[in-house]
């Protein structure tokens, strides 16, 4: 008998929780670590119906939006 939308739902998500566990525990460096996070949080919002998306979306928004602000200022008053 083939799974229920909701059962195939849930296995993908279990799957890929170990599988970005596994990415996060062989990234070397912090970046690799952040960006492990970042796929591992594209893989679940695309898992969401398109009208919940932007919610999600726009908070992550908000926050890089002033990460690359203060990025941006701390990076322009290096001196090479």
């Amino acid at each position: 008998m083939p799974r229920s939308p909701e059962a195939t739902l849930r296995n993908r998500v279990r799957n890929r929780a170990v599988h970005y566990a596994a990415k996060r525990e062989r990234a070397r460096t912090p970046l690799e670590r952040a960006a492990a996070f970042w796929d591992h949080w594209r893989a679940l919002v695309r898992e969401l119906p398109p009208a919940d998306q932007g919610r999600w979306c726009e908070a992550v928004t908000t926050a890089l939006e002033t990460h690359i602000a203060q990025l941006t200022r701390l990076l322009e008053g290096v001196t090479r």
